[in-house]
């Protein structure tokens, strides 16, 4: 359990789920060497790796100072019995047709450096993560910070094991995103698409697989569906099967609901020697089909993209 610590970032859960990007730290006044949090809204695929972090002080002639532990980037999301996940709400139907993924709020901890000049300043961050579009820019956004004398201590974020024990650390991060292959369908409807009963999407994985490990079958991957299955009511499922190295995954529709946007998912590789390789990753093929079994239109290949998450260091 993540320590209280973290518990402060949950006063702007909603307005940040509501498509807003964060305008001020927690706590808004710190000294060096504390651990401060943000919430920067929504970008899709932002990581340690690339993102980075400075603080300009207000005072004349001050210098950028790079803050390089960020200690941690994570999703927030919210329960899915909250009215962020209502099916009626107009909010989250336009803030899906900008984000064209799963409603989350990205959290970032980090720990200031030692040594900043006194008084008030800005915190600025940089991303090549995807941007949402319509939305505020997170690298636009000049975040208030004010420094106060003396030197802080790094937050250890302990918190009590079940045998009683407090451990440091907080395990943040475990909370980061994973080794994944994220599959994303077109993010505006090109062609007037139906509705569908299958979806049924082909992958090439290029795995990292050093110990050449052959006996590799479905059970070695999760498939992880996006939630974004609120607005159409289609009551989804997943199943995938793995032959001659193509990974299968299905997504199926009883009610013939399933909408082109719904078959974004990731592929995460479960066993321990085996792993997602960062490299492009192809889709082979897709093929749609109605509730009676036909197959029907649908987006084509080439309007899919595919990204590789690492996982953390």
């Amino acid at each position: 359990m993540i320590a209280r610590g973290c518990l402060i970032i949950l006063s702007v859960v909603l307005l940040v789920l509501q498509g807003c990007v964060a305008v001020q730290t927690f706590p808004t006044i710190a000294r060096a060497n504390d651990t401060v949090t943000l919430a920067l809204g929504s970008q899709d695929g932002m990581t340690k790796e690339n993102t980075q972090v400075f603080f300009l002080s207000d005072s004349p002639d001050s210098q950028q100072v790079p803050v390089t532990n960020i200690r941690s980037i994570f999703k927030l999301y919210a329960d899915k019995t909250s009215d962020i996940y209502n099916h009626n709400s107009q909010i989250m139907q336009n803030l899906f047709n900008y984000q064209n993924h799963e409603q989350w709020l990205t959290i970032m901890v980090l720990d200031l450096p030692p040594s900043l000049p006194v008084g008030t300043g800005v915190l600025s961050i940089t991303t090549t993560a995807a941007q949402t579009q319509g939305l505020a820019d997170v690298n636009a956004i000049l975040v208030k910070l004010e420094i106060v004398e003396g030197i802080g201590n790094s937050n250890s974020f302990n918190y009590y094991l079940t045998t009683g024990i407090v451990s440091g650390g907080g395990g943040l991060e475990q909370l980061e995103p994973g080794n994944q292959l994220i599959v994303k369908p077109p993010e505006s409807d090109t062609g007037g698409w139906p509705s569908y009963a299958v979806i049924e999407i082909k992958i090439l994985p290029q795995l990292y697989n050093p110990y050449n490990i052959t006996n590799i079958t479905e059970n070695n991957f999760n498939i992880i569906p996006q939630d974004v299955s609120y607005r159409t009511k289609s009551k989804k499922s997943v199943i995938s099967s793995y032959r001659n190295n193509e990974l299968i995954v299905s997504f199926l529709s009883s009610n013939g609901r399933l909408k082109y946007f719904e078959p974004r998912f990731s592929v995460v590789a479960i066993s321990p020697i085996i792993g997602i390789d960062n490299v492009q990753q192809n889709i082979t093929s897709i093929r749609y089909f109605d509730i009676n079994g036909n197959i029907v239109p649908g987006p084509p290949v080439a309007e899919y993209s595919t990204q590789v998450i690492p996982g953390p260091n």
